[in-house]
Parts: C-alpha cells; structure tokens; sequence
C-alpha cells in the first residue's frame, strides 16, 4: 500500500461515519477497571471507583502524569456558580441528578457550566453526592496514590475473561473521544469539546457554527448516554453484569441492571429530546423554599453568522435594486451594463449563500463544467469539487444565461471568458466578478457584512435547523467542501441517493430564505 493510499484510507476512517471503537474489547477492559476496583479496601472503594469512571468518561486520564494532578474534587451547594473541579446535585420534584463542573473554552475565553453525569452511572454518582459534605475534598493523597497505581499498573486479563480480547488501556482511556470522532450526528463545537485525546477531523469547521450552552449541554449528554450504552449493552449480552456491582453506604448497585431514570430537566420539559436543548439552572433558596431559574445561555463559536431575518431582508433589498435598474425599451448601453452587472452580482451571492461556497475561490461557475443539471463543479482550493444545485438556484442560473443571451445579441457584446457570470468595467470590457468587487457591492446594501458571512450562514442552516431535511456531519461536510485526501468525489458517486437527500436539503433551504424567482428579460 502506497503511502498516498494509506493517508486517504486513514482519513476516511477518521471522518463522522467512521468505525466506531470495538465494543467488546472497550467492555473488556471496561469489565478488568471494574474487577480491580472491587478489589480495593472497603473504606476507599466507592470513591475511587467514583473518581476513576469520572476521569474515564471525561477523557483526563491523559493528563494526569502522576498522583498529584488528580484534581480535589468536592461537593459543593446547588445555590453556588459553578467552579473548576465540583459537583453539585440538582433536584425537581422526585428526581434528583449528580452534576459536575464541564470547562467549554471558546474564543479565548473559559466557562464553566453544569454538566449531567450520564444517565448510566448517575445511580452511583448521585447517592455518592447525597453523603458528601460541602468542600471536602473526595480523596487525600493517600488514596490518590492507590488510584494511580491502579491505572498505571499492569493489567492483567483474568481467567474468566481470556475467551474476550481487551483494548489497551491507553486506547480505553480514549474511548469517548474515538466514538465523538466516528459520530456523524455531532456538530462541530460538541464533537470539539468530546474529541480531547485524539485530534478532530475537519477542525475548520468548528468555525462556521454557532451553537449555545443549552444545546452544547444536551449534546453532550446524549453523546455520553449513547456511548456508554454500547459498551453495557454488550456486557449484558454476554452476562458480566456480575463484576459492575458497586456498593454504596446503603445499598448495592448494579450498573448493569438498575433501571434508568429521568433528569430533572426532563420533568421540567417533557419535550427536551424534541428541542434539543436542555437549560442550565440555578438554585435559590427563600425561606427554606428552592427556586430554580434558567441561566441565560452561553452563545459559542462563530461570532459571524447573520440571522435569518437579516439574510431574507438583504436578499430582498437586493431584488428591490436589480428591479429598480431593469431598463425600458429606450434604455442607453450604460443602464443595460448596469443592470447586467447588477443581476451578476445577485447571481453570484445566489450562489454562496444557497451552496455554502467560499467566495474567495469560486464566485462564479465555469460554463465548461455547467449543463444546465443539478450537478456542477467549482474549483475550490486548487481541485475540483462538485456542488449541487438547487431547483430554484438552477432556474435562476438558466435566467441569466437568457439575459447575457439577449443583451449579447442587442449590443453586439463578446465574451471569451471561462466564468459563467461576469461584470462589464466601463470600458464595455467583460472582467471576472473579484472578491474585491462583490465585498463592495454587498456593502452598499449591508453595512459591516462581508460575502463569507453568508457561506457561515449556510453551514449554521445545515447544522441547526431542525424542520429541514436531516444531514449527517459527513453530508454537511461534503457541502462546505471540508474535505481530505481521499475524501473528494467519493461516496455520492458510489450511492446516488445520497444526491437526492442533499437536493432535498437545498431546495428546502431555499423555502427557508424566502428567495423570489426573478426573470430578467
């Protein structure tokens, strides 16, 4: 295998839509953690356990060199802001949930939110909370000690388990990140925050959404639930539920088997998993009375992305001008280049903020590779890659072709240019549309706001909008060009179906902007 051919296969095992990590070797390993642990004394067990299955699914094993960087871990009160390295609990009516302090770094700037622990180990972590006092560190160093030892050391596969092969501890420790990276219904700024250890696939495109706190929270959640449902759904399969009994002050829990219960935040909106969202609150006592109140979310990632309204105004402030300048039949060559240029110009931000290309490379198709279909190519970043065209984009495309048609044929104007739209310099001379040009024309009738924010606006479309058609992280990935090698030109080719689900997308995208149908002739 060449070394080109062993890049591409890496990188597309590495896209969302990849394999995800082995289950049954992870719930090996996950089952030798669990037998080691029962085997500690009786006085520490329970908070060792608590604080090795918190670093584990959190992904902090990493960076954790000795005994020292385990953190001091303590409970502190719901009614306080959340603070590095705490957990707190959150109760409504008969649900109560174990909740820890999640770091969300963004744009330079370090913030703190209160994190469900999932729905799987809360059976354990809550109870575990409920008979520990305020500000009290879970573990001395003593313990801590112990701790590091444990996951440092050799570990061995016991007899009752050689008929399974474990994952590598190192690889285990992992386990959250590698399932994040193979997760295609992850957006970028969550599938950030739980691909630590291992590095992200298409970094860049964290740069094109803007998510809240909220819906970070609730993906993050659903993310861990899943996850770690993989693993204990295969150690039920194959009966090693025995080994996850953890013993608590008053009782014995299996991870296994107890049943599941909901969140607080789930008797709160019944309708959480619909919305997506899941708010944080904070605690209020009056009186001997607990009040909870929303905190207000936190807005992360792109700072560039216009709202819906703002784009559906400017695109009809822009039909409004084209309107304006379409000439009568008495019109001079100059109101006839005028309105020509005008019409490039709403043909060429058409084009962005309906196929999410970057207005620095491709701001015009080439008619070389345009035949009047669905499918048509730009050559972005120095290749080739293919776009899919809208019903509504390729009517207003064909439009066009009908104007430069009639406008050729009465002012006797050529072109030999290889864009499929252009503008007119005053010298009747035909130019390519720069980037340049068209930052100066959105401009004077968007202050402030450049062509790019409009290839934002369409990537935060795909990722957020729930009543259009759902795409995977991969399909959105193919749309923004967010490609490696080996990645281009690949999977649509081999499965044409998945072109029929991207036009779907695009043509509801283009109910959801409002855009007018205009004909310029």
């Amino acid at each position: 295998m060449s070394m080109f051919t062993h890049i591409a296969k890496s990188n597309r095992l590495n896209n969302a839509g990849g394999c995800y990590p082995d289950a049954m070797a992870h719930a090996t390993t996950f089952t030798i953690l669990m037998i080691k642990l029962n085997k500690e004394d009786k006085k520490d067990r329970l908070a060792m356990t608590i604080i090795a299955l918190f670093l584990w699914f959190t992904q902090q094993w990493a960076s954790i060199k000795s005994y020292k960087d385990i953190p001091n871990f303590t409970r502190i009160s719901g009614t306080f802001d959340c603070q590095p390295f705490t957990f707190r609990t959150f109760t409504r009516g008969n649900n109560c949930w174990a909740e820890y302090a999640h770091e969300i770094k963004d744009n330079q700037h370090t913030y703190y939110v209160w994190q469900p622990i999932p729905r799987y180990l809360n059976c354990i972590f809550q109870p575990y909370l409920g008979d520990q006092r305020y500000n009290v560190p879970f573990l001395n160093d003593r313990v801590k000690q112990r701790l590091f030892k444990l996951i440092n050391s050799r570990w061995k596969t016991p007899l009752a388990l050689k008929t399974f092969k474990p994952a590598r501890k190192n690889t285990f420790y992992r386990y959250i990140s590698l399932c994040a990276r193979a997760d295609e219904t992850l957006t970028p700024i969550p599938r950030k925050h739980l691909v630590k250890s291992v590095k992200a696939h298409h970094t860049s495109a964290i740069c094109y959404q803007r998510l809240s706190s909220d819906r970070l929270r609730f993906k993050t959640f659903d993310a861990h639930n899943r996850y770690i449902g993989f693993l204990f759904e295969f150690i039920r399969k194959e009966n090693l539920h025995s080994y996850f009994k953890v013993h608590l002050k008053s009782k014995t829990v299996n991870l296994i088997t107890e049943r599941l219960r909901d969140t607080p935040y789930e008797n709160i909106d019944p309708d959480l998993k619909h919305k997506g969202s899941m708010s944080q609150y904070k605690i209020i006592k009056t009186k001997g009375n607990s009040d909870h109140v929303a905190v207000s979310a936190i807005m992360l990632g792109s700072r560039r992305v216009p709202k819906d309204k703002d784009v559906t105004d400017f695109l009809n402030r822009i039909d409004s001008y084209v309107k304006q300048l379409k000439p009568t039949n008495r019109a001079s060559r100059a109101q006839w280049l005028a309105y020509f240029n005008a019409v490039s110009f709403r043909i060429a931000l058409l084009f962005i903020v309906l196929t999410g290309v970057r207005p620095t490379h491709s701001i015009s198709l080439l008619s070389h590779y345009f035949s009047f279909t669905h499918i048509t190519f730009v050559k972005d970043k120095g290749r080739l890659r293919q776009v899919i065209l809208s019903d509504y984009l390729l009517r207003e495309i064909t439009h066009y072709t009908e104007l430069k048609a009639s406008l050729h044929s009465q002012l006797s104007l050529h072109d030999d240019l290889p864009e499929l739209w252009y503008i007119y310099d005053k010298s009747e001379t035909p130019t390519p549309l720069s980037a340049r040009a068209l930052r100066v024309f959105m401009n004077k009738h968007w202050a402030g706001v450049v062509p790019y924010q409009l290839r934002h606006y369409f990537a935060q479309c795909a990722h957020t909008i729930i009543s259009l058609t759902p795409l995977t992280a991969q399909d959105i990935d193919r749309l923004m060009g967010h490609e490696n090698t080996g990645e281009h030109l690949g999977s649509d080719i081999m499965f044409p179906k998945n072109i029929d689900v991207l036009k779907a997308y695009l043509n509801g995208l283009d109910q959801h902007i409002g855009v007018k149908e205009l004909h310029y002739v």
